[in-house]
């Protein structure tokens, strides 16, 4: 092969150096994109439009999780469940799964990053650690303490991935038919700017591979949620907006 590049005259030698790169050249493989959260985030996956957005920029792509909404096909695919706090991931569990799956005694964020071993994790918890109190007060240390070990198991048994933290989407303080919303909203964005923006930022530090998305600063609590905390339609739009945009900033800064 190489004395036959060497007889080559210069134009041939590129010919076929550019036919081998277009037609023999290896393809890079899609980027596994994991989904981890609560119900924001079955919501936020429950219509595809993060999938039909990657695929209209040419993002090859493929979406893992155990579950999706309800049948709607892969592009939904993801791991959110309903009602439970940061704590849930990282703690071993008698039965979990929705809709339908169960899985008996074990750690769900284990079992699902050893199952789907993603590239992209997109991470969205702590809503449903903010509900319990009328206060707008949060107890920063607790609530540090158990996103640090999210963030470091994760890190642990994924180590090549990268991850993507979103900041925990607004609440309607006015919303009367969920009990203890008086607040809510400022328990949020004390939650947001007190623990997610820190944590994400120490690791970062560190030189993890790691970032953050603003979901929270994208909704508008007025307009974009469905009961007082789910987003409806438009809401589902700007977080999948939002993660689209820091996937693309991601890759932007991985091809620097």
């Amino acid at each position: 092969m190489f004395r036959l590049f060497g007889l080559l005259t210069p134009a041939l030698l590129f010919a076929v150096v550019f036919l081998v790169s277009v037609f023999g050249g290896e393809k890079d493989d899609p980027i596994k994109i994991l989904r981890i959260g609560d119900s924001i985030t079955r919501y936020a996956a429950s219509d595809g439009r993060l999938a039909r957005a990657l695929a209209e920029a040419g993002i090859r792509h493929e979406m893992v999780g155990s579950q999706d909404w309800p049948s709607h096909g892969r592009s939904n695919l993801m791991e959110g469940y309903n009602g439970v706090p940061i704590q849930f991931f990282t703690a071993r569990q008698k039965q979990f799964g929705q809709p339908a799956t169960l899985n008996t005694d074990a750690v769900p964020l284990d079992l699902a990053l050893e199952r789907f071993q993603p590239d992209l994790v997109l991470l969205m918890v702590g809503t449903n650690n903010l509900g319990s109190t009328d206060r707008p007060e949060i107890n920063v240390p607790v609530l540090r303490g158990h996103l640090d070990k999210l963030l470091d198991r994760l890190h642990e048994l994924a180590p090549t991935a990268h991850v993507i933290v979103a900041t925990a989407t607004p609440a309607d303080n006015g919303y009367a038919q969920w009990p203890n919303m008086a607040n809510r909203n400022e328990r949020t964005s004390a939650y947001n700017e007190l623990v997610v923006r820190p944590a994400v930022a120490a690791r970062v530090a560190e030189g993890r591979s790691i970032s953050l998305a603003d979901a929270f600063s994208a909704l508008d609590p007025a307009t974009d949620l469905a009961d007082g905390v789910h987003p409806n339609d438009s809401g589902k739009a700007k977080i999948n907006a939002t993660w689209f945009a820091a996937i693309q900033e991601w890759r932007a800064k991985t091809r620097d």
